[in-house]
């Protein structure tokens, strides 16, 4: 009888195949996609079109793009090309072990640069832990190891997250990797310029124990420690180590000054030149300050002698009295600064007005209130105007003083001249005013505050209504909140169940369901009460309209106002009907919707926000959002300063809007940025959300932002310094997005340059026969004359330096404004009557010169010529000494004569 295949074994063999097939198959179809890939890459320069043919976008997986990466790797600049250009025109996500392998290929090639915004991207998106783990992981096997994990240390440190640096450092060690010297120099200088001295000497003792051996930079930075942790006399010590650095020098002789210890401080400066070691204008400086400080006179004296010598100073001192002050400011020698400061008035030399600035802000620092008021007080009198950055720093020394008269008119001056200050600052100094019973002063402040438009924290308000309600003021509590709410504030739980119960005392029913209704938007708690038990007994309201429950429920609780608990009882029903009867919360996909039809029907392709258009689509939806938004700050009023340039950094966003909508239409990334303006006028409360104060302004509202100040990206001011180009790295560089090329209109239109073609051709018959005949202007000797004379007068009065610093002709005298001021003594600054002066006697000398050399050799009377000679000399001579009695005078500097002693 023959056998028969078991059922069972037919079913399992067939079952069991089709998915090896399938399999099979399908990873012989992906290493033909990935050699296809490769080679198309590898050969060919204008590989873009032929990859799109591939319709690799639903193909391309992280793992794809690995094993294209290993056959790619090593040319690593195509392998970063096709990298950014799949992430850009095929969508495509990398995972963790992707941008480690790519930035382990770019760092083994030396292309440390172009690694940088992969690891910017992998330390944003992923924790340390993991990142070290995938490096190691993909570095196993090579040398490399150490380079990459310093590279991702340095990556850490650059940005200032010094602990995720100190995770990423402890996880090497752990693993018997040792970093770069540099690596940890750069950890080391963060922890210092942190002040976490503690987490500093523990890194510096296990750089030693893992055999890291310290360089220059690496004492320099140890010295810097010892002074921030108030042990600069321990310094000497590195120097009896036998380790001679100009940085640790210059903290020595710091200290000495200091301390008034000028005999040491002059004996480590002899020291310090005995080992040819630069002493620069800091360590001049720091013996100067010292001597300030305790009014040593001869040692005053005998330090500026020295830097006088030395060309750190120059002599007279008094025509650079600003440089100086400005270069110790910078320094922090404030008392250096205050005694070249009585010099100057005391000579009566007048300062510019940046010298004040710098003066306010380095008093400031240093927490010298009574100098930094002083200063402030000569620069109203003078209508001396700063930077914002002085007036931060003043009024942040101001908020941290005890509460007076003289500090708070002091920050009402100051906001009342158009400065907005920190909020925060602010309202800091109002609560301590609170605090101690200022009541009076307290609310003034805060009205200024709010008047600016600036948004204080919620907790001096709190302080206000409260006290407002204790003393039965209800009106200016509802006031206050009504400010408050303009801007966007919000009270804590506490304040309102205090203000609610205070209305409700007062029977004031419509104004206690409006707040109340305010803290149900801004979702706040709802205050507690015992009747919330009874809640479900009232459901049936619900089935009402939302019109008919609304004024059925205000008819309810004027009719029950009398009862406390059934007045909170009906107040929070009210707020359950309205959140009942409103609609839910638009999806992500709605809102880029919105987006796209706003930017199609602006003709730049920039989006005009308000503050209703913020809360919708950043403060009201919850990240992560799939967009980005880059806005530009803008105020109209502001347009006339031209020193500002807001106009022309307003076309510059908008030729940058227009190219990225141009270079990603139809692409993924059109719906991933969207470029947004904001006009102060029409959003004074969301400039106060952002913290803008000042412009130009730009920032990038990431897809993660939730804070509108702390979690967007400002944009720098040297990245709008070469306009939309620097503009598009900014964005290439935050949000891993390509602008692509900038597409600037061109300057002459079609139409004008088809009329211009046709009147060219009209008139070229006439043009070329004058140009045969010698009769065009370029033909003309006394055109090339009077051009090449404009030419000399354009470089030698330095109208170009005008143009560019864009320079006025004259200022108004501040002591006499019927005056103007032709001339400015100072060597900082050239006015344009200036150098149209000297150009006009340079250009005197020149053509004389001209004269003498090409017209007056043709005269053939002797007497003539020598008499012409004569009055050309005598010419040309006073010329010059006016051009010298001009910079003897700005300057200070004179031209001497000199005579050899003898000939050889």
């Amino acid at each position: 009888m023959p056998l028969r295949r078991p059922r069972i074994f037919k079913t399992t063999f067939s079952t069991s195949a089709k998915p090896a097939a399938s399999n099979w198959r399908t990873q012989y179809e992906q290493a033909q996609l990935v050699s296809q890939v490769s080679s198309i890459l590898l050969q060919r320069r204008n590989w873009a079109p032929l990859l799109r043919n591939l319709n690799l976008s639903p193909k391309l997986t992280p793992s794809l793009f690995r094993q294209v990466l290993r056959k790619t790797q090593a040319d690593p600049q195509i392998s970063l090309t096709f990298f950014n250009w799949a992430k850009t025109n095929l969508g495509f996500q990398p995972d963790l072990k992707t941008l480690c392998k790519l930035t382990r290929v770019l760092i083994e090639s030396g292309l440390v640069r172009l690694a940088r915004p992969i690891l910017d991207s992998l330390v944003q998106t992923y924790p340390p832990t993991q990142i070290v783990d995938s490096l190691i992981q993909s570095c196993k096997g090579t040398d490399f190891q150490s380079p990459i994990l310093s590279s991702v240390v340095e990556c850490y440190c650059n940005k200032g997250f010094f602990l995720q640096a100190l995770e990423v450092f402890g996880k090497t060690r752990d693993n018997g990797c040792v970093l770069s010297i540099r690596c940890c120099n750069s950890l080391l200088n963060v922890l210092q310029h942190e002040n976490e001295t503690r987490l500093a000497w523990c890194l510096f003792g296990s750089m030693l124990r893992n055999g890291v051996l310290a360089n220059q930079f690496t004492w320099s930075i140890i010295a810097r420690i010892l002074c921030n942790d108030g042990k600069s006399e321990w310094i000497v010590r590195i120097l009896d180590m036998g380790i001679y650095n100009p940085v640790i020098y210059n903290l020595i002789i710091d200290y000495c000054g200091k301390r008034g210890d000028f005999r040491a401080a002059f004996d480590y400066l002899n020291d310090m030149c005995n080992r040819k070691l630069n002493a620069g204008f800091s360590t001049y400086s720091s013996i100067l300050d010292g001597a300030s400080k305790y009014e040593n006179v001869e040692v005053i004296e005998m330090a500026i002698g020295c830097m006088v010598d030395k060309g750190l100073l120059p002599k007279p001192l008094s025509p650079e009295y600003d440089l100086i002050i400005q270069k110790l400011a910078d320094l922090g020698k404030n008392y250096a600064v205050d005694m070249f400061f009585k010099k100057a008035r005391d000579e009566r030399v007048e300062l510019q007005g940046a010298s004040y600035g710098y003066m306010l802000r380095a008093f400031s620092k240093e927490g010298r209130v009574k100098e930094a008021i002083r200063i402030y007080q000569v620069m109203l009198q003078n209508g001396i105007v700063v930077n914002d950055s002085c007036y931060n720093a003043f009024v942040s020394v101001l908020c941290k003083e005890d509460p007076s008269e003289e500090v708070s008119e002091l920050l009402k001056d100051i906001i009342r001249r158009g400065f907005s200050p920190c909020a925060s600052e602010l309202s800091k100094y109002i609560t301590s005013q609170c605090d101690k019973g200022r009541w009076e002063q307290a609310e003034e402040l805060l009205n200024e505050i709010l008047e600016k438009g600036l948004l204080p924290d919620f907790f001096c308000c709190c302080s206000l209504i409260e006290h407002y309600c204790s003393g039965r003021r209800i009106d200016s509590a509802i006031v206050l909140h009504n400010k408050m709410e303009k801007l966007g504030g919000t009270l804590d739980v506490t304040t309102y169940n205090i203000l609610l119960n205070a209305l409700f005392k007062e029977k004031r029913v419509e104004e206690a369901v409006r707040v109340f209704d305010y803290m149900r938007r801004q979702n706040l708690s709802s205050p507690q009460d015992k009747s919330h038990k009874s809640l479900a007994l009232t459901t049936p309201i619900t089935d009402q309209t939302p019109k008919q429950a609304h004024e059925a429920l205000k008819m309810t609780i004027s009719a029950t106002a009398r009862s406390s608990s059934r007045f909170f009882l009906l107040v929070i029903l009210f707020s359950l009907i309205t959140l009942f009867t409103t609609t839910t919360s638009e999806s992500d996909s709605d809102r880029v919707a919105e987006l796209l039809n706003l930017q199609s029907q602006s003709q730049s392709g920039i989006i005009h926000l308000t503050d209703r258009l913020i809360s919708r689509f950043i403060t009201s939806s919850k990240p992560p959002r799939s967009f980005s938004l880059l806005i530009f700050f803008d105020a109209t009023q502001l347009h006339d300063k031209s020193e500002l340039r807001l106009k022309e950094l307003r076309a510059e966003f908008a030729v940058l809007a227009a190219s990225y909508i141009t270079n990603n239409k139809d692409t993924p990334s059109e719906s991933k940025l969207f470029f947004c303006e904001l006009e102060f006028q029409e959003s004074q409360s969301t400039f106060a959300q952002f913290g803008v104060n000042s412009l130009p302004h730009i920032r990038l509202v990431g897809p993660i932002a939730q804070s509108l100040k702390d979690d967007s990206i400002q944009m720098d001011a040297g990245d709008f310094s070469r306009l939309a180009e620097s503009m598009s790295e900014f964005i290439e560089s935050k949000t891993q997005l390509v602008v692509g090329p900038i597409h600037r209109p061109p300057i002459v239109s079609k139409k004008q340059l088809m009329f211009m073609l046709a009147a060219l051709l009209i008139c070229s018959p006439f043009i070329l026969k004058k140009i045969l005949a010698g009769e065009t202007l370029l033909h003309d000797s006394k055109i090339w004359l009077a051009g090449a004379v404009f030419v000399y007068f354009f470089s030698v009065s330095g109208a170009m330096h005008n143009i560019i610093r864009k320079m006025p002709m004259f200022l108004a005298d501040r002591n006499d404004p019927s005056k103007l001021i032709f001339f400015y003594q100072g060597s900082g600054m050239q006015l344009g009557a200036e150098g149209f002066a000297v150009g006009f006697l340079y250009t005197i000398v020149g053509l004389l010169l001209a004269f003498v050399t090409h017209v007056l050799i043709r005269v053939k009377n002797r007497t003539a010529q020598r008499v012409i000679m004569i009055i050309a000399l005598f010419v040309s001579f006073w010329a010059v000494r006016k051009v010298v009695f001009l910079d003897n005078w700005k300057t200070g500097y004179g031209i001497h004569a000199y005579w050899p002693s003898s000939w050889k």
